[in-house]
C-alpha cells in the first residue's frame, strides 16, 4: 500500500509521484508500505535529529523588575451632562474630570454612558495610561471614597453584574506605555454628582506578552528574522538599512520563527519536514534539530517565554503541544501535551505561566459545534479548561429566542441555523497580557445567492459569498481565567427585553459587517447586516484575516485582512476604529506584522509575495499621543426581512466618521527581497494569489467586494469545517486538497465540470468580479486543478488500517474510484483533468436527501420576510431537484445547472479524508465513524465493531 502523506510540489508545478494507489495499480516510486510512517515527498531531503540532548545546566529566567507601584486619582461625574441625553450611545468623556497628582506615572481617563436598561444607573469606564516605560503586572484598582451614589456594580467580568460592597477591581497587565480599561457602575443620587478616588497597585515588570508569528524581531531591534516557506527560506534583516544581511536554508516549509529574549537562538518550525530547528544568532548555524518523535506532525508555530526559560511548538496534525526548557547550550523536550485537532497558534502571557493555543477549524457537527482554544499551564505543562467560541445559534443556545413575542412558540430545530467561528488563528495578546484578539470568520446563515437577488425582493445582501473578518475579544485580566469579553451595549438596545438580552448573553465579537453610506452625508454609514453590532464596529469591511499586531505599547491593535491585503488600525482599548478605510498593503496575503522596538518602523510579512513591506510607522511610534477613542454609534430602526441586524437587534447599527483620517497615516518606504526568484511557477503563483485574495482595488475582474475570496471558504485549499446555504442547497464546503484535476465534475450534486467553470463562473457569480481575463482564469483554474497543496495524514496504528484497506477495498470502490478516490466520469477531458459536458456522471442516492441541514436561517425566521422572498429562500433550505425546471434558478436567472435529481450526490474525493470537520454533502455527521456506521446500515454490510474501527483507521490514511 502506498501513501501520500505530502503537498504537491509547488515549486517545480507539478505534483508529487507519491500517490495514493488501490486495486493492483503500479506502486509509487516513494517508499515504505507502512501507514504509521507516511513517506517523505519527494524532492524534499529533510535534515536529520541532532544535538537533542544538550547538557548544560537549566537557564535561570531573565531578571524583572518586580518593585511595587502605587498611584492615586480623584474622579467627579455629572450624570445629568447633556452629552448623556444624545443619541449617540457611546460612552462620553465630558462628564467626567479626573486630577492626578504631578508626577505620577500612571494617568487616568473616564468615560461615562447612561444605558437605557440600566435607568438610574451610570456605566463608567476607566482607563489606566502607563506613562512609563515599564510594564505592570497583577495590577488591581480600588474605588473609595464614594459619594453621590446609593450602590456599586463591578462591570469587569460581566454586564449582569449585581450590587456589590467590593471596592477592588482587577485590572491585570498594563504595558510599558500601555492602556488598560476596567468596568463599573453606580446608582447615582439625581441632582449630585458622583465622587471617587481610584487607587492603581501592582508590581513593575519588564516582561510582555508573546505570540507565535512568522516574523521576529531581535530583542536590541537590530535584527528582523522572516520565514519565507516556499523558499525554504529564514532570512535576516538588518533594521538600520532594511538590507537582508543573511539566508538561512532550511527545508520543510519554515512557517514560525521565535527568538530568545537574551537573543542567543533563533527557533524555526518547519511544517512538512516535522522539525523545529535551534539556531545560533550570531553564527548562523542549526545547533539543534528536534523532529517528529519529540515535536510531533506538521509543527506550524513555535513561541518563547517571556521570562526565557522555556520554549512551545504546537503541531497541527500531530495534535500535541510540545514544551522544551532552556539550557545553557539550547533546548531539550520537558513534555507534551494533547490539546486535539488542528493546534496552531501559540502565545503566552508576560508571566510566562499561561500558554493559549488555537485550533484552526471548529469541532462537532452543524448542530452542536463550536471553536476553541486549548488552556495549558505552561509551568506544569498540564492542559486547562478549554476557551470555547459557542455557536450562539445552535439548538442549546437559540431558544434564547422565545423570549421574543414572534419567536415565543418555535421549537429549536426551526431557529437553528450555522453561524460557527472558524479559522481561528490562535489569541493575539496585548503586550501587557490584558487582553488579546482572535481573528476569524463567523459563518452567516443567508444564502450565497447568485445572478439577480433583487429578483426575489432583497435589496441590501451583496452576490455570492460574504466572509467578514470576526474578532473576539478575549478577556486575560486573570490568565489562569481566560475568558471571552463581555459587551456593554446590550445595556444601551432599547428593542429588546433584559430577559433575552441576559439569557443570549453575546460575547464582545467585532464583525467587518459591510458599511452602506447615506446618500445624503458619506460620514453616515449603516450596517444592515450587522450580527452582533457594538462599540468597536468596524468602519469599513475586510474578508479573513490570520494576525494582529501592536504598535509600541499596545496602544494601537494593527488587524491584518489575509484575503483583502488590508491593514486595519483599531484602538488598543476600546478596538474601535481609527480611520474610514484600511491600508492596503503591496504584498498579496499579509500573514505577520512587527515593529521595531521604538515604533518607528513596520514589517509585514506575506504568503504569496517573496518580499518583506516596510513601513513608516512614525505617526503611531509614540503611545502618549494616542488616548481612548470611540466613533459615534447608535440605532435606527430596521425592516424586517432585509437584512437589517441579527440576533442581538432588528435595528440597524448607525456610526458617524465625521473627523476621521480616511486611511491609516503609514506609508510603505521600502521592499526587502527575501529569495533572488520565486522558488513557485509563475502561473501557478498567479493562480494562488486570484485564489488566496479578495480587492476590488486591485482585483476588479476577480471580486467585487474585500469578503468575497476562494480562500474565504476554502482556507489553505482546504475547507472551513461548516456549512453554507446555497442556490443548490444546503451543502458544505469541500475540501480541494491535492486539487481538482482527477476528480472529474466537481461540487457535491457534480454540477460544475471542472476548474475552469470555477474560474469563469464562480468568480462571477460568487465573488462579484467582472470575469478574469483568459490568461488569469487559466491560471486561477491550473492552480485549482494541480497546485493545491495536501496535508499530512495522521499517524495510526498500522496492523488495523492494513485491515481497514481490505475491507474499504471490498465495500467502498465501487462508488470511490481513481487516484481521488471519487465518483468519476468514464473519461476525464481538458486540460485541468475535469468530467465531460457530452456525459452524465455517475451519482448515487446514499439516503442523504434531507429537507432541512440545519445550516440555513430557521423556518421560523421565514415569517419575517414579505411572500417573494420567503417563497425563494425556503425553496433553498435542503435538497431540490436542480436543473432547467429549478424555479430558484429561473426566478434568479444565474447560470444554469445541469440536471440533477434530489438526492443523487457525487462519491466526494477521500483526499485528506481524516481533514474534514462534518461529513456528507449536508454535514450531518461529525466523525468517521458516524460516517462508517452510516454505510454499514444502509449498505447492509454487516460490519463488526472491530471491522468498523479497522476501517476508520484505514480512512485517516487516504
Amino acid at each position: 500500500m502506498q501513501l501520500n502523506n505530502r503537498r504537491p510540489n509547488l515549486r517545480q508545478g507539478s505534483l508529487i509521484a507519491c500517490t495514493l494507489v488501490l486495486l493492483g495499480s503500479a506502486a509509487s516510486s516513494c517508499g515504505n508500505d507502512n501507514p504509521a510512517t507516511p513517506p517523505t515527498p519527494t524532492g524534499t531531503i529533510c535534515a536529520q535529529p541532532r544535538g537533542t540532548a544538550p547538557s548544560g545546566a537549566l537557564v535561570t529566567p531573565l531578571p524583572d523588575d518586580a518593585m511595587p507601584l502605587q498611584s492615586q486619582h480623584s474622579v467627579q461625574i455629572n450624570p445629568e451632562d447633556p452629552s448623556l441625553l444624545a443619541q449617540e450611545l457611546q460612552p462620553q468623556k465630558a462628564p467626567a474630570t479626573v486630577t492626578t497628582p504631578d508626577g505620577s506615572t500612571i494617568a487616568l481617563e473616564v468615560r461615562v454612558n447612561r444605558p437605557a436598561k440600566l435607568p438610574g444607573q451610570a456605566w463608567i469606564e476607566l482607563f489606566f495610561l502607563n506613562e512609563s516605560s515599564t510594564g505592570i503586572r497583577d495590577a488591581t484598582a480600588t474605588i473609595e471614597n464614594l459619594t453621590g451614589a446609593t450602590a456599586f456594580y463591578d462591570y469587569g467580568d460581566t454586564p449582569w453584574a449585581t450590587a456589590t460592597d467590593s471596592r477592588e477591581l482587577m485590572v491585570g497587565g498594563i504595558a510599558p506605555e500601555g492602556m488598560a480599561k476596567v468596568s463599573i457602575g453606580v446608582e447615582y443620587i439625581p441632582g449630585q454628582p458622583i465622587t471617587f478616588d481610584v487607587k492603581l497597585a501592582g508590581t513593575t515588570t519588564k516582561r510582555t506578552a508573546v505570540n507565535s508569528a512568522p516574523l521576529a524581531m531581535s530583542p536590541d531591534g537590530k535584527e528582523l528574522w522572516a520565514t519565507f516557506p516556499d523558499g525554504d527560506v529564514v532570512a535576516v534583516i538588518e533594521t538600520q538599512t532594511d538590507a537582508k544581511v543573511a539566508e538561512i536554508q532550511l527545508p520543510g516549509h519554515p512557517s514560525s520563527v521565535a527568538i530568545t529574549p537574551d537573543g542567543a537562538f533563533a527557533l524555526v518550525t518547519s511544517s512538512e519536514c516535522n522539525s523545529l530547528s535551534v539556531i545560533d544568532r550570531a553564527t548562523r548555524e542549526v545547533v539543534q534539530i528536534f523532529t517528529e518523535p519529540d515535536i510531533g506532525r506538521d509543527p506550524r508555530n513555535v513561541v518563547v517565554s517571556p521570562d526565557g526559560t522555556m520554549a512551545f511548538v504546537s503541531a497541527y496534525v500531530g495534535d500535541i503541544v510540545t514544551a522544551f526548557e532552556r539550557v545553557e547550550d539550547g533546548f531539550r523536550v520537558k513534555g507534551k501535551v494533547d490539546v486535539g485537532r488542528r493546534a496552531v497558534g501559540l502565545s503566552i502571557t508576560p508571566d510566562s505561566k499561561t500558554l493559549m493555543v488555537g485550533h484552526w477549524l471548529p469541532r462537532g457537527p452543524i448542530k452542536d459545534n463550536e471553536a476553541w482554544l486549548s488552556h495549558i499551564d505552561a509551568k506544569t505543562i498540564q492542559k486547562l479548561d478549554d476557551l470555547v467560541i459557542d455557536d450562539e445559534s445552535n439548538e442549546d443556545r437559540i431558544t434564547c429566542l422565545n423570549l421574543i413575542s414572534i419567536f415565543q412558540n418555535a421549537t429549536a430545530s426551526e431557529l437553528a441555523f450555522e453561524g460557527a467561528y472558524n479559522q481561528t488563528q490562535g489569541l493575539f495578546l496585548n503586550p501587557g497580557g490584558g487582553y488579546g484578539i482572535i481573528p476569524g470568520v463567523r459563518i452567516a446563515p443567508f444564502p450565497i445567492l447568485e445572478g439577480n437577488v433583487k429578483a426575489i425582493g432583497i435589496s441590501t445582501v451583496l452576490n455570492g459569498a460574504n466572509s467578514p473578518l470576526s474578532l473576539h475579544v478575549v478577556d486575560m485580566r486573570k490568565p489562569a481565567q481566560p475568558k471571552l469579553g463581555q459587551t456593554p451595549i446590550v445595556h444601551t438596545i432599547s428593542d429588546r427585553s433584559p430577559e433575552f438580552l441576559k439569557c443570549l448573553n453575546p460575547s464582545d465579537q467585532i464583525e467587518f459587517a459591510t458599511p452602506y453610506p447615506d446618500p445624503a452625508d458619506p460620514d453616515i454609514v449603516e450596517f444592515p447586516g450587522s450580527i452582533a453590532p457594538n462599540y468597536s464596529l468596524p468602519l469599513s469591511t475586510t474578508g479573513p484575516g490570520r494576525f494582529v499586531g501592536y504598535t509600541r505599547g499596545g496602544r494601537i491593535a494593527l488587524t491584518l485582512g489575509y484575503v483583502g491585503d488590508h491593514l486595519i488600525p483599531m484602538d488598543g482599548a476600546t478596538q474601535s476604529p481609527l480611520t474610514k478605510q484600511p491600508m492596503v498593503l503591496g504584498g498579496s496575503n499579509p500573514t505577520g506584522i512587527v515593529l521595531t522596538p521604538d515604533g518607528t518602523k513596520g514589517y509585514v510579512s506575506y504568503e504569496n509575495s517573496t518580499f518583506i513591506s516596510v513601513l513608516d510607522m512614525t505617526s503611531y511610534a509614540d503611545p502618549k499621543t494616542h488616548k481612548p477613542s470611540y466613533v459615534p454609534l447608535w440605532f435606527k430602526s430596521g425592516i424586517l426581512g432585509e437584512g437589517a441586524g441579527g440576533l442581538i437587534t432588528f435595528s440597524v447599527p448607525v456610526r458617524n466618521m465625521k473627523g476621521l483620517p480616511e486611511k491609516p497615516a503609514i506609508t510603505e518606504i521600502g521592499k526587502v527581497e527575501l529569495v533572488a526568484k520565486d522558488p513557485l511557477d509563475a502561473k501557478m503563483r498567479r493562480g494562488k494569489v486570484l485564489f488566496t485574495s479578495s480587492n476590488p482595488e486591485k482585483y476588479p475582474t476577480l471580486s467585487g467586494h474585500p469578503q468575497a475570496a476562494c480562500a474565504a471558504c476554502h482556507p489553505n485549499g482546504g475547507n472551513d469545517g461548516v456549512g453554507w446555504p446555497t442556490v443548490e442547497g444546503e451543502r458544505r464546503t469541500l475540501g480541494l486538497w491535492g486539487g481538482t484535476e482527477g476528480r472529474g465534475w466537481l461540487h457535491s450534486s457534480a454540477t460544475h465540470a471542472d476548474a475552469n467553470d470555477f474560474a469563469t463562473i464562480i468568480v462571477r457569480d460568487r465573488l462579484g468580479g467582472t470575469g478574469l481575463s483568459e490568461q488569469d482564469r487559466d491560471a486561477l483554474a491550473s492552480y485549482l486543478a494541480r497546485g493545491i497543496a495536501e496535508v499530512q495524514r495522521p499517524n495510526v496504528d498500522a496492523t488495523l488500517a492494513e485491515r481497514g484497506q481490505k475491507l474499504f477495498q471490498s465495500h467502498c470502490t465501487g462508488c470511490h474510484k481513481g487516484p481521488k478516490l471519487t465518483s468519476v466520469a468514464d473519461k476525464l477531458v481538458g486540460p485541468y483533468g475535469g468530467g465531460d459536458k457530452a456525459e452524465v456522471p455517475q451519482l448515487y442516492d446514499v439516503g442523504s436527501a434531507t429537507d432541512s441541514a440545519g445550516i440555513l436561517l430557521g423556518t421560523a425566521f421565514m415569517e419575517l420576510f414579505a411572500s417573494t422572498p420567503k417563497k425563494y429562500l425556503s425553496l433553498l433550505r435542503g435538497d431540490r431537484d436542480l436543473g432547467a425546471g429549478d424555479p430558484v434558478q429561473t426566478q434568479l436567472a444565474f447560470e444554469q445547472r445541469p440536471d440533477r435529481k434530489r438526492g443523487f450526490v457525487k462519491a466526494p474525493p477521500l483526499v485528506n479524508l481524516y481533514e474534514n470537520v462534518v461529513f456528507f454533502h449536508d454535514c450531518r455527521y461529525g466523525s468517521l465513524a458516524e460516517v462508517v456506521e452510516h454505510f454499514n446500515g444502509f449498505l447492509s454490510l454487516s460490519l463488526s465493531n472491530d471491522d468498523k474501527k479497522a476501517l476508520v483507521e484505514y480512512l485517516k490514511t487516504l
